[in-house]
């Protein structure tokens, strides 16, 4: 459950998939409406864009206050303490540590509430542009260094999400 006030400051708790549908139903409407007009292409481009702009700063938001990353295992580090633990990320994925070495860290995501979501509002590519693709900006923002390969996502019908991390030193 989330717990949420509404505009008149009354408290709220509904289910988070409720939440979620309520939160991206209108973005998806709009998404489509200028899909229609400008066509995929140049909306999914404007999405890929903001996505990724906007996941850059929440990477560095993540490593704001933190020592300087320099190594994949200071990632690893910083992801378990920020992600893992999140109430947020804890209720809205299924996430299994693959592996954990100094090459690579790879994560399986079972499940995942924006791909539920915007699977069952036929809106999957819409997702994908507005919400996955943030995932690279975010490991931008959080090191230059940091290479992030997801060959597959829940969002594009997959099984799973397979996120492929690893450092390459500059």
């Amino acid at each position: 459950m989330v717990s949420t006030k509404t505009e008149w400051g009354e408290e709220q708790n509904i289910p988070w998939d409720e939440y979620f549908d309520l939160r991206f139903k209108e973005a998806i409407k709009t998404t489509k409406k200028f899909i229609q007009k400008l066509g995929a292409e140049q909306v999914y481009e404007i999405l890929d864009e903001l996505s990724y702009s906007e996941g850059v700063k929440d990477g560095k938001a993540v490593v704001m206050n933190k020592k300087s990353l320099t190594s994949l295992s200071d990632f690893s580090k910083v992801f378990k303490e920020a992600f893992l633990n999140d109430p947020l990320f804890k209720t809205a994925l299924d996430v299994e540590i693959i592996e954990d070495s100094q090459r690579s860290f790879r994560l399986k995501v079972k499940k995942c509430l924006w791909a539920y979501t915007f699977n069952e509002n036929e809106a999957a590519d819409i997702g994908y542009h507005m919400i996955c693709n943030g995932d690279y900006g975010i490991a931008e923002g959080i090191s230059p260094n940091l290479k992030l390969v997801r060959p597959q996502t829940l969002m594009r019908r997959k099984t799973f999400c397979d996120f492929q991390y690893t450092w390459e030193d500059s």
